[in-house]
């Protein structure tokens, strides 16, 4: 009997506690290779209800390792010993989480498992019987030293079969970390073209359909200094010294085990340049299409990236995008022809481009149909399916073929 394609038994396993973009791209992964493929979904506390019930409704069996633990996090990453006590008192319930992870891969028997973190791949390569399974990490931001610790640089180069990155600028950077190329996977991210476009014909609830300003989107799940919301409503006071009448609209929550100040910090910043009242917040919002879609132009002010899903909504969505050239960004967005950029923290470049996009509609067509047709060139979901199983299939080659 003639054989077909590999079919193998994969399995991701997360710590999630936030349903942000890479948790998000990760399941539309697993959706995608589970038509083809056997995809399991471990996830150690179960904590985030947003990330279960999509798991659920994609149809993916879910393992939850410890839906009793109290402390869900570490945090304070930037004070190294309050951090290392957070994670000395959740010891007790790391082992647990271990002993039940080693029995559940197991019970599945996957051919590969891949992971999005440091922390889970430290579990993984825990136990003996842990590290028989190849493994694969999804590296979905930059890559920059100050995202890859010494310890996860060593873990990649002595345990991980694969590395998967968006941005040839994340390869780049771990590359220059010593990184083997044998092990570096360059797949251009996606998102699923038929689902954008059908939640896009929605209206959100939040939106004013009748404003005549022009509407500012900055399209981040969290308040992190990352994320450039400050930069952005300095833009806004700018655009107003400039006669462009604008609102800025900031979806987003604080996410667990992250610092509330820095909202409050935004709050001040608009009410002391005199633009609050043109500050929108609207909360965690689960339909980033629609907002996009009701919006006149897409700000990135973001510190660092790997290559944001956003970008690509926008794209799909012929929507302007003024963005940061980090991580994997000027990969689509190129200044004056796709979109525009503007340097980390600057405001005046950021309100610069906001007033080209909207005193010259003309060019700004123009510009949003050239992203469109990078998008439909590059970021198509089925040529980012074909690369990961072609990754899957070099790393477990002893797995299974589907019977024709």
């Amino acid at each position: 009997m003639a054989c077909g394609p590999r079919r193998m038994r994969l399995l991701f396993f997360d710590f999630t506690i936030n349903f942000g973009g890479g948790p998000q791209g990760s399941l539309y992964l697993c959706r995608r290779l589970n038509v083809d493929h056997e995809v399991h979904v471990v996830d150690a506390y179960g904590t985030c209800r947003e990330y279960c019930e999509a798991v659920r409704a994609a149809g993916l069996p879910l393992h939850i390792l410890y839906p009793k633990a109290q402390d869900t996090y570490i945090g304070a990453k930037d004070k190294p010993v309050k951090r290392f006590l957070r994670a000395a008192t959740q010891i007790p319930d790391f082992l647990r989480i271990r002993h039940r992870l080693i029995r559940t891969v197991v019970d599945i028997r996957p051919d590969a498992i891949w992971v999005n973190n440091e922390k889970s791949l430290a579990f993984l390569v825990s136990s003996r019987a842990l590290r028989r399974v190849p493994t694969a990490m999804y590296v979905r931001g930059w890559a920059t030293p100050d995202q890859v610790s010494p310890f996860l640089c060593w873990l990649m180069k002595k345990y991980l079969a694969a590395i998967i990155a968006h941005a040839r600028a994340s390869i780049e950077q771990l590359k220059k970390r010593g990184i083997p190329e044998s092990k570096l996977f360059y797949t251009p991210n996606t998102i699923c073209v038929e689902e954008v476009v059908r939640r896009a014909t929605t209206t959100p609830a939040v939106c004013e359909p009748q404003d005549p300003r022009v509407k500012l989107l900055l399209p981040a799940a969290r308040f992190q200094p990352a994320k450039g919301q400050d930069t952005a409503v300095r833009a806004l006071r700018r655009l107003e010294d400039q006669g462009v009448d604008a609102v800025l609209w900031l979806p987003g929550k604080i996410g667990t085990g992250e610092d509330p100040g820095f909202r409050q910090e935004v709050l001040h910043l608009a009410d002391d340049l005199g633009v609050r009242e043109r500050v929108r917040l609207l909360g965690w919002q689960d339909n980033m299409p629609a907002l996009m879609q009701a919006c006149d132009v897409v700000v990135l002010p973001t510190h660092t990236e790997g290559f944001p899903r956003s970008i690509l909504e926008a794209m799909l969505l012929k929507k302007p995008v003024c963005a940061t050239p980090v991580g994997g960004i000027p990969e689509a967005i190129q200044h004056g022809s796709t979109g525009y950029l503007f340097e980390i923290g600057d405001a005046e470049g950021l309100a610069e481009a906001v007033r080209q996009v909207v005193t010259d509609p003309e060019a700004t067509r123009a510009l949003c149909r050239r992203a469109y047709e990078l998008f439909q060139e590059h970021h198509r979901p089925e040529q980012h399916t074909q690369a990961i199983v072609r990754m899957f299939e070099h790393i477990c080659p002893s797995a299974p073929r589907k019977p024709s």
